[in-house]
């Protein structure tokens, strides 16, 4: 992707359809256990008056490119890659006809579940807001929205995160853009990639955010209260 312009993407990509028909598309960089997965979980068992349906696009890798003037986002490939840790206990056996899992003896035991058709995964479809997950800041709120251009390229390039456990890190570190598979091994071609994207973003006023997932010092009300702050931002976009 990143030798055909395009900027990969490790995280989820989420299509929320409303029931007044309006679709608002969403994606949430982060690595490993920056809380990805369970805010959109919480964020389904929220539930609302106001939503039709919540569709993973993706839940590990996706790509952004640009079609018409206007940033799309598609998935790279059709399952969630996730821990069995991360998943509501008996999830991973009420999947065993249909998941793939890997090193269940270890700590960093994973499974894959289909989540979407390939058809659906591959429709290319408008970023209306692109979030980077924080799970270590005990911030009030839930979601904040970056004014500044650099500023946000530069905390999405750092990709700070608490590390869960889930890979041989601990601590806090960070990684290039969140993402190991790719930009970390092209740095210098993807930055200048990341810096068309977010010219783009912000030119055509795309939401741009930080999310509190808060992962690391909550597991279970952390992503609940950034699941109510993205509830909140896709309510307000009904207008």
């Amino acid at each position: 992707m990143i030798d055909r312009g395009f900027l990969p993407i490790h995280g989820a990509g989420i299509s929320i359809i409303l029931k007044s028909g309006k679709q608002f598309n969403v994606a949430i960089l982060g690595d490993s256990g920056a809380g990805k997965s369970e805010t959109i979980e919480a964020l389904r068992c929220l539930g609302s008056d106001d939503i039709h349906e919540i569709k993973t696009i993706y839940d590990d890798m996706g790509t952004f490119e640009v079609r018409d003037g206007e940033v799309v986002t598609n998935g790279t490939e059709t399952g969630a890659f996730v821990r069995l840790d991360d998943l509501e206990k008996g999830y991973s056996l009420r999947s065993i006809d249909r998941a793939i899992y890997m090193n269940v003896e270890q700590p960093n035991s994973r499974v894959i579940i289909p989540i979407e058709t390939y058809e659906e995964t591959k429709v290319m479809r408008r970023v209306d807001a692109f979030l980077l997950a924080d799970n270590f800041t005990d911030s009030k709120e839930g979601l904040v929205r970056y004014t500044d251009k650099e500023e946000a390229e530069n905390e999405f390039i750092k990709g700070e995160r608490v590390a869960k456990g889930t890979t041989s890190e601990t601590g806090r570190v960070t990684s290039f853009f969140a993402n190991p598979f790719g930009p970390v091994q092209k740095e210098k071609e993807t930055k200048a990639i990341i810096d068309k994207f977010f010219t783009l973003l912000f030119k055509e006023d795309i939401y741009v955010g930080k999310l509190y997932t808060k992962l690391s010092l909550d597991p279970i009300k952390g992503p609940q209260f950034g699941a109510k702050a993205l509830m909140k931002l896709i309510k307000s976009f009904d207008k």
